[in-house]
């Protein structure tokens, strides 16, 4: 009797000991505060802010844009939201840019940034 609790402690303490990391090794390790995938960039809410930064970037520069799609995108949690979508548009021949909107606490929008991937365009 004694040998079996000395066994069943023994084996409680082993799992106590390896259970931490069975649980940690099936979450991937994120960064707080740091951009996360979204994971369906054709959401209508995603592909609005999208239209968002293309009439934006319309409004501030001479290239008359048209969005055609959102490539991929990522979320922060700031005071408020902040996105960073790639998107396909044209202005005669497609482009990739990348747009970095954020939507506030009270839900106003305001385009940070809207740039050619200088990586991923080939003029």
């Amino acid at each position: 009797m004694a040998s079996f609790k000395f066994l069943l402690v023994s084996l409680i303490v082993l799992l106590c000991c390896f259970m931490p990391s069975f649980t940690t090794a099936e979450t991937p390790p994120t960064t707080p505060g740091g951009f996360v995938p979204i994971p369906d960039v054709n959401a209508t809410e995603i592909v609005s802010l999208a239209n968002f930064a293309v009439g934006e970037h319309k409004r501030l520069s001479s290239e008359d844009l048209t969005l055609l799609r959102v490539v991929q995108g990522w979320s922060q949690v700031v005071a408020g939201l902040k996105y960073k979508l790639f998107l396909e548009a044209s202005e005669g021949k497609y482009k990739l840019y990348e747009a970095v909107i954020l939507v506030k606490l009270d839900q106003s929008k305001e385009l940070i940034s809207f740039e050619p991937d200088l990586l991923l365009n080939k003029d």
